[in-house]
């Protein structure tokens, strides 16, 4: 009896964002444990697998394979898994999930003759939905989304007690610049509605999101929603992160949710998150004020794997030029009518020892040593000379040329000449 009563309770609780005579979303319980810690204000945030839950254009920033699951017991009873995995590859991010809540052991009742209610046996109820989405950049700052979903509910052990259907999410966000990005997403903009096996059509409602992420500086983070579902009034929701260390995040955020009739009231969300190494490790606490048993607890893990997917990276790379060189005693053959302009032909490499770091370091110093000798001794020489040729002109303009005193007619004198004095033998 209790399993049925909480049941029934969490699907009130999730329905009162929508009208009565719709179905309620799964999907709009939380999109991994940080959005949540951030009062699920998470329309303009990129780069996270589980954004595309809330907006299918913010997994296009992310440049590796990532992976990314959460788990939660709500209400003691209902399990709440979601598994979300992106791939970047040439053409852009494609994503993938699956969320799911369900609760078991939930007894049929049948109206014994006595008046009693009896038992007749138990089923499990579940609620589903798989999606692929998939986002692109067609600008430097835009980014677009699309996301499938396919949505399956009810118990198959009683008779014409599930239902399925489809919708279509869109999504856009816009990097104003390195400090502020707007965000916008649609969701089950295009649905066919829940057709149970019984014949009646369950509409889904849409939900539209505006947002904006404001990064002042590099510790801190503001994030702010604005959300308007069919049949409710328009709803608001904050959240904020800083980090107190390398690795380690505090978050905190508040969320207004709708109590039918045009009221609202407040629920609050905390939570940390710590990263290690390619793991990232992020808890929530969600706090609801008007049912407390509705207060829960959520724990996600986000892997990245760098050795699979190119990404924002690859993309970069592919826009500048490069140069494609062989292995060592390897060549490359190039098909010249497919070949790309940025490849070109290079010579087989010669097979090459490395030499040890230690002994590259000090054959580098060596020669260093050498150049800085050579420039020395270079500039040595170059000043000596300068210096000769500067004193040579120095003596060169002191010596005056002495002029003789010649008169005119007057031959002058010749300069007697001395012969040599012949030694006499005696």
């Amino acid at each position: 009896m209790k399993k049925i009563l909480s049941f029934v309770f969490i699907v009130a609780f999730i329905a009162m964002t929508s009208s009565s005579a719709m179905c309620a979303d799964i999907m709009q319980i939380g999109a991994g444990a940080r959005s949540i810690s951030l009062g699920r204000a998470y329309v303009g945030e990129l780069g996270d697998a589980n954004s595309m839950l809330l907006n299918p254009a913010g997994i296009n920033r992310i440049a590796t394979f990532e992976l990314s699951s959460m788990y939660a017991n709500l209400a003691g009873d209902v399990s709440y898994t979601m598994i979300n995995a992106a791939l970047p590859t040439q053409f852009g991010v494609v994503g993938f999930g699956y969320t799911g809540s369900s609760v078991g052991d939930l007894m049929i009742t049948t109206m014994e003759d006595t008046g009693r209610i009896g038992s007749i046996g138990s089923f499990n109820y579940g609620s589903n939905v798989m999606y692929v989405s998939y986002a692109g950049q067609p600008s430097e700052n835009l980014s677009l989304g699309i996301s499938g979903k396919y949505y399956s509910k009810g118990a198959s052990q009683i008779s014409g007690g599930t239902g399925a259907g489809m919708s279509v999410d869109l999504g856009a966000i816009y990097k104003v610049n390195d400090n502020l990005r707007l965000g916008l997403s649609g969701q089950n903009l295009f649905n066919t509605g829940i057709k149970w096996e019984d014949g009646i059509n369950e509409p889904i409602p849409y939900n539209l999101r505006a947002g904006m992420v404001l990064t002042p500086n590099d510790k801190l983070t503001v994030m702010l929603d604005a959300e308007k579902q069919q049949g409710s009034q328009v709803l608001f929701k904050a959240g904020s992160e800083f980090n107190i260390w390398k690795a380690l995040w505090v978050r905190g955020g508040a969320e207004q949710m709708s109590q039918g009739e045009g009221q609202s009231y407040i629920n609050y969300t905390g939570g940390v998150g710590l990263k290690i190494g390619e793991l990232k490790i992020d808890y929530a606490y969600y706090r609801d004020t008007l049912v407390l048993d509705n207060s829960t607890h959520f724990v996600s893990l986000t892997i990245d794997f760098p050795v699979y997917g190119p990404g924002k990276a690859f993309k970069e790379a592919e826009e500048s030029p490069q140069r494609i060189e062989p292995l060592p005693g390897e060549s490359i053959i190039i098909d010249e009518d497919k070949a790309p302009i940025s490849i070109k032909k290079t010579v087989p490499v010669k097979n090459e020892i490395k030499k040890p770091v230690k002994k590259v370091k000090k054959e580098l110093r060596a020669k260093k040593k050498a150049k800085t000798y050579q420039i020395k001794k270079k500039a040595v020489a170059k000043k000596y000379v300068s210096k000769k040729k500067t004193s040579h002109k120095k003596n060169y303009l002191k010596k005056k040329p002495v002029k003789a005193n010649v008169k005119k007619g007057v031959k002058p004198a010749k300069k007697a000449v001395k012969k040599p004095v012949k030694k006499i033998k005696l």
